[in-house]
């Protein structure tokens, strides 16, 4: 700990690191929210026009936007299991 924030390996700089890969994650977010939204927009078409090509565009945007999303979920599941062990592990250790 330093100055009251968990900081690993006593660094600063692998804070900058973290907050870095957590503002490319957001952005991932919005660009994974963009194409779901694509592929909303997409069915839509097919529904509303009844033609196959529109429904395919559908099928293809609306499971990359399905796949990046789990990606990104799985990705924040597993940094935050291993950023509240490492937390643990540094309470646990200045307790000592």
């Amino acid at each position: 700990m330093a100055h009251g924030h968990f900081v690993r390996n006593g660094k600063p700089e692998d804070m900058i690191k973290g907050l870095r890969r957590n503002k490319r994650v957001f952005a991932y977010y919005a660009l994974a929210g963009a194409i779901a939204l694509l592929g909303i927009a997409s069915g839509a078409m097919a529904l509303a026009y009844d033609h196959s090509g529109w429904l395919n565009v559908a099928k293809t945007v609306l499971g990359l936007g399905f796949a990046g999303h789990f990606i990104l979920f799985t990705f924040e599941i597993g940094t935050s299991i291993l950023q509240t062990s490492r937390l643990i592990n540094a309470i646990n250790d200045r307790e000592k």
